[in-house]
């Protein structure tokens, strides 16, 4: 499951207060992936919703499987070095509902390298 949350116009302009300090973008992200997460949840359980959501997933995905959680961020060079920072205030914020999820941990990675690992997500992007 890919959920892609874009802040590229603001992207040169970001500092390091902006990335936690300034909760916005960190509280947006947070969201994004505790729904994610509920939507993936109700496609197992099998809810009227769930029902629904579950016939746009991969065959694979439509019973529960091991997750992982990976966070690619399209950080400016000035800021690469707060991405450990950031992996563990992830885990710190999220750790209850991954762990309903059997989850251990989040991992940050930059988002180009995510495209060099994962080439199939270069056609997903906007």
């Amino acid at each position: 499951m890919l959920e892609l949350k874009e802040f590229s116009r603001s992207r040169e302009n970001l500092s390091s207060s902006d990335l936690v300090d300034k909760a916005h973008r960190f509280e947006t992200l947070i969201n994004k992936v505790a729904d994610s997460l509920m939507q993936l949840a109700t496609t197992w359980l099998g809810t009227t919703t769930g029902l629904a959501l579950r016939k746009d997933l991969p065959t694979f995905a439509q019973q529960r499987l091991a997750l992982k959680l990976i966070i690619g961020l399209d950080l400016p060079p000035s800021l690469a070095s707060h991405q450990g920072v950031l992996r563990d205030k992830f885990n710190a914020r999220l750790r209850g509902r991954l762990e309903l999820f059997d989850i251990t941990s989040v991992a940050v990675i930059n988002y180009s390298q995510l495209l060099k690992e994962y080439p199939q997500f270069i056609t997903l992007r906007p």
